[in-house]
């Protein structure tokens, strides 16, 4: 290699040496005659090898002091292994040695500090930054850990799912993201590409898939918000160890109606745990107590009974175990429709047994003069704290505090008569059913009461209905959302019913390469605009394509959206230097979700 401007002193080993060498250069500055660079390679490699990429490089340089020092340093060795090649069946085969790959080592020196705390020297750096979104939870990722592979440079995302990374790397490598949520769920880290440069930033953004999508990655269907819950988790053995091929079953009844009166129907789901003992079950009930267990050659794990509360949809929600032997913990976070349950083999159950212990009751109360359901009513046993019926009348009261024996069970809603029983439950019962008439009280006729009170909504508070009445931008709030539901596919199409907003293709395969656009902006080739700036819930979220932003938006979370085009219509907390391809303001049900 020929170096302008400077003078090599060559060497090479004898000609009589049949070893491993090395040949190279040692170069100095043509004028000043100072270390620069010392350049080698290989030679006499195993097998006749020759690969001149193989070879190390080191560089020098000079402090105050007068001393020279090693800056920056860099070998790489071949990876070299025997290949056979020619015909076995005829005999005539030979050896060859080939380059399998390479391995890299090197150093630098990043900081050189006098005794007196003054910085001699500081290295040039190559800088990553970036956020972790995880729409699974909607909310920035907090913690996950960076890495950028084959190195050891690493580090995790703060607070706001951000993180920053000062190395002294250049050219193109691969980031990778872990997170024990991820993995407690099944869902692969992802992993993007970065290219570095020295005194020079690369920024990534990086989307963990809507709780929507995973769960229909792990269903193989689309689910349904409203009624499906997905259970994943693992089975692990006595040892700790993950239990392979371990059946998982989720056992629940149902109350359903058979000509004039109710019947018990007893239901399952099945899964089996892969390699590492993880399993999905899919299609589980809300509002209904289950029962999961893990069964392996003969070996049963202990039961977790658990239920999904019926509760508003966008709150956080919390899956719960009463079994007394906890075996993971009660307050695990995980949004709709995805929970975790791990089960462990060889737990034996029979110490729970105890004089008090815990029971489900489940019913149906309906009124004795209409025979219909009644909702609303507040069950309860032994003074236990109490559960409310659902609209067609059936309750579930689960973990409730019981004795063998005489036990009582108490039913209370407004207009009807209190129904207090004693109920005989013996200790082989774990699981009872009861139906009770409830006798409607006298009805006594009030004076009518003129009741006025204005809701304090969502987008009064954040500002929509106002910016609405003044007539700038465009707006789409909840009614007009409702009924383009059926036909938005996603956030994207949704946000295209609005005039002004358009979907650009640019020509690259799948939803990565539909841009969103707002009418009336400069574009074409090296001008124009890349995209709007984005809001979500008042946090400013740097996607481009429908792609990213459809994997942390559903077309039924949003209640209003609102489009400007230009710094004359939008609201100036949201302009600025990036607002001149227009602004996009989407406010959606899962605000009290984000930390934000």
């Amino acid at each position: 290699v020929e170096h302008p401007g400077r003078v090599g002193l060559a060497f090479e080993p004898t000609p009589d040496r049949a070893v491993t060498e090395v040949r190279g250069a040692l170069w100095l500055d043509e004028s000043t005659s100072e270390l620069q660079t010392l350049e080698v390679t290989y030679t006499e490699l195993p097998g006749k090898v020759v690969d001149e990429r193989a070879g190390a490089t080191v560089e020098f340089m000079k402090i105050p002091s007068g001393a020279w020092i090693v800056q920056r340093w860099q070998a790489r060795t071949p990876l070299i292994h025997l290949r056979v090649r020619g015909n076995p069946v005829e005999g005539a085969r030979r050896q060859e040695a080939v380059v399998s790959g390479f391995q890299d080592i090197g150093g630098e020196i990043l900081e050189i500090t006098a005794s007196n705390g003054s910085k001699i020297y500081p290295a040039t750096l190559a800088h990553l930054t970036g956020s972790v979104f995880d729409s699974t939870k909607a909310q920035p990722l907090v913690g996950a850990h960076v890495v950028i592979a084959g190195t050891d440079f690493w580090t995790s995302t703060d607070r706001n799912g951000e993180f920053h990374l000062a190395v002294p790397l250049e050219g193109e490598y691969t980031v990778s993201f872990a997170h024990p949520w991820l993995d407690s769920i099944g869902v692969d880290s992802p992993e993007i590409t970065a290219r570095l440069a020295r005194e020079r930033t690369d920024t990534v953004v990086v989307t963990i898939p809507h709780a929507m999508t995973v769960a229909a990655q792990l269903c193989g269907t689309a689910p349904s918000r409203q009624d499906l819950r997905v259970v994943v988790g693992r089975v692990a053995g006595s040892d700790h160890e993950a239990v392979s091929g371990a059946l998982v079953t989720a056992s629940w009844q149902e109350i359903v109606p058979d000509d004039e009166r109710f019947t018990v129907r007893d239901m399952q789901q099945v899964g089996e745990t892969d390699d590492s003992g993880f399993y999905v079950l899919c299609g589980l009930p809300v509002g209904r107590p289950l029962s999961i267990a893990a069964d392996h050659r003969r070996r049963k794990s202990r039961t977790a009974n658990v239920i999904f509360p019926r509760i508003a949809e966008g709150d956080l929600l919390h899956a719960w175990d009463r079994h007394p032997d906890q075996a993971y913990s009660s307050s695990f976070p995980a949004p709709p429709p995805i929970w975790m349950v791990d089960l462990d083999m060889g737990i034996d159950d029979k110490s729970a047994t105890s004089t008090v212990s815990q029971a489900v009751l489940s019913g149906l109360v309906a009124d004795r003069a209409s025979g219909q359901g009644l909702e609303g009513v507040a069950v309860s046993l032994n003074g236990s704290e109490s559960v409310v019926s659902r609209k067609d009348g059936t309750f579930d009261l689960v973990a409730a505090p019981w004795v063998r024996g005489t036990n009582t069970v108490s039913l209370r809603r407004n207009g009807y008569r209190d129904w207090v029983q004693e109920l005989w439950i013996d200790e082989s019962e774990a699981a009872v059913t009861i139906s009770v008439l409830l006798e409607p009280t006298e009805v006594i006729a009030l004076e009518p009461i003129e009741v006025s009170a204005t809701a304090l909504q969502y987008l009064d508070e954040v500002g929509f209905s106002e910016r609405r009445e003044r007539g700038l931008g465009r707006f789409m709030d909840r009614a007009g959302i409702e009924s383009r539901l059926g036909a938005a596919r996603d956030i994207g199409h949704l946000l295209t019913a609005i005039p002004g907003v358009i979907i650009v293709t640019d020509g690259r395969d799948g939803m990565s390469g539909t841009l969103l656009r707002v009418t009336g902006m400069p574009s074409g080739p090296g001008v124009g605009c890349a995209a709007p700036k984005l809001f979500v819930d008042d946090r400013h979220i740097p996607f481009d394509t429908f792609g990213s932003l459809a994997q942390v938006v559903q077309p039924e979370d949003v209640l209003g959206i609102e489009i400007y085009r230009s710094p004359s219509e939008m609201p100036a907390k949201y302009g600025g230097a990036e607002s001149g391809c227009g602004v996009v303001l989407i406010w959606t049900n899962q605000r009290n979700r984000r930390p934000f």
